[in-house]
């Protein structure tokens, strides 16, 4: 967890409260709910004499990140910022998108508080008597060609984001009360390019940065935006399916596989789930393909799953020709009833059989006769948070 404070400011003093001299970094290390690592990032920051711009501080910020070796050494990153940190920040990570950075896809998490993203009156005002150009940098982005850059490329950033790929998740903030008799960065001045509805607190501009306790409904706002961006769930669920002969060819869609042929499945996942893999044969017969003895188990979720488990160990077709088909689920949490459904279903008659098989598989996803991958509608799913289905079929000849 990476802390950037604003104009003024200080990476200790930003942050800390007259309860806590550790301030903010200090109660996301103690959460035991977090467990996070913190570090707080300063620079040169005054009212009146010069001193670095946002440009400068932006392109010194990234250096010193990895100087530190915080993209060499941990695999999630997720930034919270002040007033105008928000800004260096939104810079930082355009740099990084501009020049194809891999490390970029490690920054799960931008959480902005009062951060002027149109720019302060207040801002304008002070530029007019100081020497630091991080206030003109501040004025309001209807005259401030540098604003608009900014925000620009931040847009582009972005757009970019796929559902496999959907980070930095941005979430903003802003302040209700005043700070003297003007407020620093009003709501209007604060909201732009947020994944989420912005969210007010009563609190000052600098009172914004200082949460009291665990308990400050601040901290409370920042540690539920931190697991959203941690979470593997922000990733959309895709299942793949691939059937592949022995000497590990994939078997395309125009091929067809004969009696005795073998081959093996190759399941895939954009998160990580618990797989259940099933087979309906030529026959109709349905058989549990995973988990089982034969096929494996699975002691936790994993993005991927070679059935059966074993490197020799293949699947035989037998003598009944037809159509093979082939589905798959993935959840995020395991399912006994599904790690049960082919013996129960398999005690039935054959057509008892066919009708319980197609109304437990309707309810997640269809009763598919071609090859397709989709994620279910929360109501197609049968147990919270969601399971989702690929099918692939096998023309057996």
């Amino acid at each position: 967890m990476v802390f950037i404070h604003g104009v003024m400011g200080d990476a200790r003093a930003t942050w800390a409260s007259p309860s806590d001299p550790d301030g903010w970094p200090g109660l996301v290390a103690r959460d035991p709910k977090l467990a996070l690592d913190t570090y707080s990032i300063g620079y040169r920051t005054t009212k009146i004499t010069a001193a670095s711009n946002i440009e400068e501080i932006s392109v010194r910020l990234l250096q010193r990140i990895h100087d530190q070796g915080l993209f060499a050494n941990y695999e999630k990153l997720v930034f919270v910022a002040h007033s105008m940190g928000g800004l260096v920040l939104k810079r930082t990570l355009s740099r990084m998108y501009a020049e194809r950075s891999p490390e970029l896809a490690k920054v799960r998490g931008a959480i902005m508080l009062a951060t002027p993203a149109h720019g302060s009156d207040l801002a304008a005002l002070t530029a007019w008597i100081s020497s630091n150009p991080q206030f003109n940098d501040m004025s309001p982005s209807d005259f401030n060609s540098y604003l608009q850059a900014l925000d620009n490329d931040f847009e582009t950033l972005l757009r970019a984001r796929t559902e496999s790929s959907p980070f930095p998740k941005v979430y903003c903030a802003y302040e209700t009360l005043s700070t003297g008799p003007v407020k620093v960065v009003p709501r209007s001045s604060s909201q732009l390019a947020c994944d989420a509805t912005s969210v007010a607190f009563d609190r000052n501009h600098a009172g914004i940065a200082k949460p009291a306790s665990m308990d400050d409904e601040l901290h409370v706002y920042l540690r539920a935006r931190i697991l959203d961006s941690l979470s593997s769930r922000a990733i959309a669920q895709k299942v793949t399916v691939h059937v592949q002969r022995p000497d590990g060819t994939l078997l395309q869609a125009a091929e067809h596989l004969r009696s005795g042929d073998r081959y093996f499945i190759r399941v895939k996942a954009a998160r990580p789930g618990w797989f259940y893999v099933f087979n309906q044969d030529s026959s109709d017969k349905f058989t549990r393909y995973f988990p089982s003895r034969e096929g494996g188990e699975q002691s936790g979720p994993v993005t991927s799953l070679r059935v059966p488990a074993s490197q020799d160990r293949l699947i035989a077709l037998d003598d009944v020709r037809g159509t093979e088909r082939l589905y798959v689920f993935v959840s995020d949490q395991p399912e006994p009833k599904l790690a049960a459904f082919a013996s129960e279903v398999m005690q039935s008659r054959r057509q008892d059989r066919r009708a319980a098989v197609e109304r437990e598989l309707k309810l997640r996803g269809g009763f598919v006769t071609s090859t397709v991958e989709r994620p279910l509608r929360p109501d197609e799913a049968m147990s919270p948070p969601a399971s989702y289905a690929a099918v692939a079929t096998i023309d057996h000849r």
